[in-house]
């Protein structure tokens, strides 16, 4: 497995434009922390906190750059007639996105804070402005925040590794995977449907049983608070079922 990653590391480090692409949203990102350095060094941790849910958009173009064409061209072929077993071809593409995408966190970090933080702390780096323990909590909101999104950014990975890899027309995945995001979500944490009987109940019964499970539950409003130990679990069962269901299908697919 190590080196089927390590390969797909390399072949993902190939491709130009993606790379590019990425290069342009942390200019973005710099330019948005320049924005918000107008404020105090709490705000800005405060601010990054906020846009985190960000990273679950970005979890689909994350899985079609680990997997290129490979799911519908010629490399998955070799490497199925070389003998590589389907389940390590799957998962190994999978790592290699979210190997990828904590790169891109990382960067992320680095290009917001690295820009707001300084020009926040007038007085230097590392000093702030105000009580020093509201930037103390600031600093441990933000950290707790990190913990509990990062297994959700996996999860997210995993179900957009899923669209890409098993649906054989391009574009269909994105808009399945952003039509779940912003209505399926949406509907099962905020909506409550009233006037359709039967019907209406049973939805209801559904969004309630299934909100603990959504990627985006720690950001609707009205909801529980989520635990570390929760978000590590919703995490582990997007992956654990996504990747059962990518396996049983490819192991399916004749591949020509």
């Amino acid at each position: 497995m190590l080196n089927y990653l390590s390969a797909e590391l390399w072949r993902m480090s190939r491709r130009g434009a993606d790379k590019a692409g990425w290069l342009v949203f942390l200019l973005l990102v710099a330019l948005a922390g320049w924005l918000w350095s107008s404020d105090d060094p709490a705000g800005v941790l405060e601010a990054f906190q906020d846009v985190l849910p960000v990273g679950l958009y970005l979890a689909f173009p994350l899985a079609s750059w680990a997997n290129g064409d490979a799911s519908r061209t010629g490399p998955l072929v070799n490497e199925v007639v070389f003998g590589l077993p389907r389940s390590r071809i799957y998962l190994g593409k999978l790592l290699a996105a979210v190997l990828a995408g904590l790169l891109l966190f990382f960067l992320t970090v680095l290009a917001f804070l690295g820009v707001a933080l300084p020009l926040a702390a007038r007085d230097g780096w590392g000093t702030w402005t105000g009580d020093p323990v509201l930037g103390l909590a600031a600093w441990a909101a933000l950290g707790r925040a990190v913990v509990c999104v990062l297994p959700r950014y996996v999860g997210a990975a995993a179900l957009a590794h899923l669209l890409v890899f098993s649906l054989h027309t391009a574009g269909l995945g994105a808009v399945l995977y952003y039509l779940y995001l912003a209505f399926g979500e949406l509907m099962l944490a905020a909506v409550s449907f009233h006037g359709l009987g039967l019907v209406g109940t049973v939805l209801n019964i559904l969004g309630d049983a299934l909100q603990p499970f959504l990627l985006c539950g720690p950001y609707f409003s009205g909801m529980p608070p989520v635990d570390v130990g929760q978000s590590w679990l919703v995490g582990a069962a997007w992956v654990a079922a996504t990747s059962a269901v990518g396996i049983a299908l490819f192991r399916r697919r004749e591949i020509r």
